[in-house]
């Protein structure tokens, strides 16, 4: 068995992640990098187009 990541086997990690052996291997071949995600733009909300109209119908 190979001793990876703080003396840890792949059957020792795939045991503390619920995943199977070869899912771990894989991931640690490819290394152990943080994604990285950027920060999304605000969206517009759907009802901003359509606040006037129940204020409107109140009104009248």
């Amino acid at each position: 068995m190979v001793k990876l990541t703080n003396g840890l086997g792949v059957n020792a990690i795939a045991r503390q992640t619920g995943l199977a052996r070869k899912t771990v291997r894989k991931y640690l071949e490819r290394g152990l990098e943080v994604p990285v995600h950027g920060t999304r733009e605000p969206e517009e909300c759907l009802a901003t187009e359509h606040r006037t109209y129940p204020v409107d119908r109140l009104s009248s």
